[in-house]
């Protein structure tokens, strides 16, 4: 079971998220909209994944992953960004982000994404598939 965290305050915007989620079994999704609550769910859950968007209500989703590789490093994370991606690259260069989702994000999108997810946790020796 992958333990995941959508940071978002747009949830009907990433209606494509939901879609894909409803039909996979092994993903556990927690849900906010600030980054704020977002670090205390990270402070005491044990997440796999952490999904934040790129306009949150309290900072911006930059700001929020440096606090969160701060808090926890271990943690996962992909970012829901409208930016180019060679901008967004270089914005977000050593951050740890493992890729940016599209805001009209796909299930092929989603489904690389929990790929790469499963395989670190494989590589990780967490005993997941």
């Amino acid at each position: 079971m992958i333990r995941l965290l959508l940071v978002s305050p747009n949830l009907d915007s990433i209606s494509g998220f939901f879609e894909f989620v409803e039909k996979q079994s092994e993903i556990s999704v927690l849900e906010t909209d600030t980054g704020a609550k977002a670090l205390d769910i990270i402070s005491v859950e044990k997440l796999d994944l952490v999904i934040a968007d790129e306009d949150l209500q309290d900072m911006t989703c930059l700001e929020f992953v440096k606090k969160m590789v701060m808090a926890n490093p271990m943690v996962n994370c992909a970012v829901i960004s409208s930016m180019p991606d060679d901008k967004f690259h270089e914005a977000t260069e050593g951050m740890g982000i493992l890729t940016r989702l599209s805001p009209a994000m796909d299930e092929k999108q989603l489904k690389e994404l929990i790929l790469q997810v499963q395989e670190i946790l494989r590589l990780s020796g967490d005993g997941r598939k």
